[in-house]
């Protein structure tokens, strides 16, 4: 079965008819709501996080620099930003305590409220920058595309 959709025709006889139909397109873009996509969408986004912390990489692939050999001999292993099993749950499980985010109708959050994560994620003067929290170019694309179709969707008269 196919989606019938009803087309409208409009006569611009002038720059004010021209800008009420834009008035009108601006007003059902301000309505729509995007949480039922963004929602559907959290799969991929945390999906992408578990790469990064399984492959030990940025969103944009580029490998974490790998622990001091003197970290290595303190912790007894060479996994970076696994101690106290705490910044990759919050990171990926919705409902860990340290979990920050949600999903708005025109928006998401998506995050960690461990106190070190932040330094980690963007690095400091003695902590290289282990990037874990972020989208892949491709990623975004998708997300862009999605939301495009969702918008041209609630905007075409039904």
């Amino acid at each position: 079965m196919t989606d019938r959709v009803t087309t409208r025709r409009e006569e611009i006889d002038g720059l004010d008819s021209f800008v009420t139909i834009m008035s009108e397109i601006g007003s059902a873009h301000h309505r729509m709501d995007y949480a039922d996509v963004l929602t559907g969408f959290l799969p991929k986004v945390q999906e992408s996080h578990q790469s990064n912390f399984d492959g030990r990489h940025s969103p944009d692939g580029s490998a974490w620099p790998a622990l001091s050999k003197t970290t290595v001999a303190k912790k007894g292993h060479d996994v970076p930003l696994v101690e106290f099993l705490r910044l990759k749950p919050s990171v990926l499980e919705l409902a860990h305590p340290d979990h920050v985010g949600g999903v708005s109708s025109r928006g998401f959050l998506f995050g960690t409220s461990v106190e070190y994560g932040f330094f980690n994620n963007f690095g400091t003067a003695k902590i290289p920058q282990r990037e874990f929290i972020g989208l892949p170019v491709p990623l975004v694309d998708d997300l862009a595309g999605v939301v495009a179709d969702h918008e041209v969707d609630g905007l075409k008269l039904r």
